[in-house]
């Protein structure tokens, strides 16, 4: 067990997905024909050891809490974890005032229940691997207030253009952090990812309030760089950040025959739903036919008992209405 909570925040207000956002948030949307993009998250706050795991949703909840769950698929232990679904009481959708700290402050409380010394906090609009729990001791062994992860790129001038850059120094401090609007080829581009001890979040959550209320996670750390010692950690692998449509088409791999098999291989280890989809590892057509009429049958079954039951219902309350009409 990781000595960490995780977090998996929502997308900022800097993250328009047109077309798609008004029905489902980013972390529903589909990946790889199988995945949701925030099963890549969750995934790897579970292979990392973490537990216990607090997923914000700030608008249309509907389809992300379904394909959540109980978050059993996740491989999470449910004797000594769980996973948390919480939500923005302000229930104003893109307001600048609906933001994480706000989601924070409703639900201050959960936060301060857990018991891990350490909060790893994650978005869900980006696709990636990482190996929480080697990130955590790096941040232990630096020393640091918190640790950052970012990614550099030399395509920053077309793509990325929605999220923030990370500028450092000689040493892989963090000088600040700027919005990335292509005027750059290279870039370190910030993962929205934290790390830090739980004490200093609610101390960061309760700066940014009386701050400001337009205030950010984001824009706190940024306003602390001078104060604290903030340092950054170079990601390696696959990287993508959906923050606009064309970003989201880009980003997935089936578009590329050649590039789809190594993408699924370097995301291996992903948990998802298996609630609605027949098993993913066949290793025949026989296999997979039998499983998928399997599966159809499960469902025709369920549905042929709920339709007896209905009409047993049905006619017991016919009965029950002539009994008193006589």
């Amino acid at each position: 067990m990781a000595k960490a909570f995780g977090i998996v925040n929502f997308a900022g207000n800097h993250i328009a997905v047109e077309g798609m956002q008004e029905y489902r948030p980013v972390g529903a949307f589909s990946f790889l024909g199988r995945y949701r993009v925030i099963d890549f998250t969750i995934s790897n706050m579970s292979n990392s050891g973490i537990d216990h795991i607090q997923v914000y949703i700030r608008r249309k909840p509907q389809s992300l809490t379904a394909h959540l769950g109980t978050g059993r698929h996740y491989n999470i232990n449910s004797k000594s974890g769980n996973l948390q679904i919480l939500y923005s009481g302000l229930g104003m959708n893109m307001s600048l005032y609906n933001n994480d700290i706000a989601s924070y402050i409703e639900n201050l409380e959960y936060i301060e229940q857990q018991m891990e010394e350490y909060v790893v906090i994650a978005p869900s609009y980006m696709i990636y691997t990482q190996d929480y729990n080697k990130l955590l001791n790096t941040h232990i062994e630096s020393g640091a207030d918190i640790t950052l992860l970012y990614h550099s790129v030399d395509n920053a001038k077309e793509y990325f253009l929605n999220c923030y850059a990370v500028n450092l120094n000689k040493q892989k401090g963090v000088l600040s952090l700027e919005q990335n609007h292509g005027n750059a080829k290279n870039k370190n581009i910030f993962m929205d990812t934290y790390i830090m001890k739980k004490d200093l979040f609610i101390e960061l959550i309760h700066k940014s309030r009386t701050t400001s209320s337009v205030y950010t996670l984001l824009d706190i750390v940024n306003a602390s760089c001078e104060d604290l010692d903030i340092r950054g950690v170079s990601h390696r692998g696959y990287f993508a950040a959906i923050s606009d449509f064309n970003s989201y088409y880009e980003s997935n791999p089936d578009r590329y025959q050649d590039s789809t098999e190594s993408v699924r291989a370097g995301l291996a280890d992903l948990y998802q739903d298996q609630r609605f989809l027949p098993n993913p590892v066949f290793r025949n057509r026989n296999s997979q036919k039998l499983c998928c009429v399997k599966w159809l049958s499960d469902r025709r079954r369920d549905r042929s008992f709920c339709y007896r039951t209905w009409m047993y219902h049905q006619e017991r309350s016919c009965c029950q209405k002539l009994r008193r009409t006589f």
